[in-house]
């Protein structure tokens, strides 16, 4: 459990500073994707690890930390089009590449 906490904390950190970066921090809501237990607790299995949707621009991105290849996914939720990247914390800055690219589309 901690280290699931701990790998939150560094994606979020990570497109916290990203966000501020790209001059975006206050044009998204972080996090985006909530899931609760049916005892009310935040689930932390790491799926999504990180989310985050931009209203304006309605856009969301979505990472799901696991081992291996660096993997992306255009998909929609709810109508919005969303970008599902599936990484490790080895391969931020191919994350960040292609979240500066959909952000940007």
């Amino acid at each position: 459990m901690q280290e699931i906490i701990a790998i939150k904390k560094e994606w979020y950190f990570t497109f916290v500073n990203f966000l501020a970066e790209i001059n975006e921090l206050d044009k998204w809501d972080i996090p985006f994707f909530k899931t609760y237990n049916s005892d009310g607790e935040y689930e932390l299995d790491g799926d999504p690890i990180f989310s985050m949707i931009n209203h304006a621009r309605d856009k969301i991105i979505k990472i799901i930390h696991e081992d291996g290849d660096c993997n992306f996914i255009k998909s929609t939720f709810d109508e919005i089009p969303m970008l599902i990247c599936f990484s490790d914390k080895s391969e931020t800055e191919a994350v960040l590449k292609e979240c500066r690219l959909f952000i940007n589309s």
